[in-house]
């Protein structure tokens, strides 16, 4: 939706589509510290060849010594980036668990793909209405490309994990 807003004002010819990745931020009060300043994931929704647009923000990130990535599948990367915040981030963060543990927990991996089928579900309708009003190329399809990061995909929206984790739960 933002970008849909910042296009009403500078028009669509002026809009870069970005998410910022591989951050370790951890705020306490009013300092935050980090020990990696990830990078900056952006372009055109399609970067084949970048357009120029996209070569002057390189350009400028060059010179600033500012880490990014331009992806040929922008929105590829932006469904990847909310998949990982719903999937694991919330999760992690509502349960107080560590990220160690959805890796080697059998629940917790259960919720992380109830929540990645919840986000490919909704990724799949944003494509159908998006493709029917003209808004999304065809090949821009995050449901399937939900598929090959999470492996699982469903048609159907899916049921809640309704899953107990207490046994990792900190208080």
């Amino acid at each position: 939706d933002s970008e849909e807003t910042i296009a009403g004002v500078y028009g669509k010819d002026s809009i870069l589509y970005a998410i910022s990745i591989g951050i370790d931020a951890l705020r306490d009060q009013n300092r935050i510290r980090f020990s990696n300043p990830g990078k900056i994931v952006f372009g055109e929704i399609v970067n084949e060849e970048p357009s120029r647009k996209v070569q002057r923000v390189q350009a400028a990130f060059d010179s600033a010594g500012i880490v990014y990535e331009t992806p040929p599948d922008m929105m590829r990367m932006m469904w990847w980036k909310f998949m990982i915040n719903v999937g694991i981030n919330q999760a992690s963060a509502v349960l107080r668990a560590p990220y160690g543990i959805f890796q080697t927990s059998p629940d917790a991996k259960a919720s992380i793909t109830s929540n990645w089928s919840e986000v490919s579900w909704r990724a799949a309708n944003m494509r159908a209405k998006n493709w029917r009003s003209g808004g999304l190329p065809n090949r821009a399809n995050p449901s399937a490309a939900l598929s090959r990061i999470s492996g699982s995909a469903s048609a159907n929206r899916p049921r809640s994990a309704g899953i107990a984790f207490s046994a990792w739960h900190r208080p």
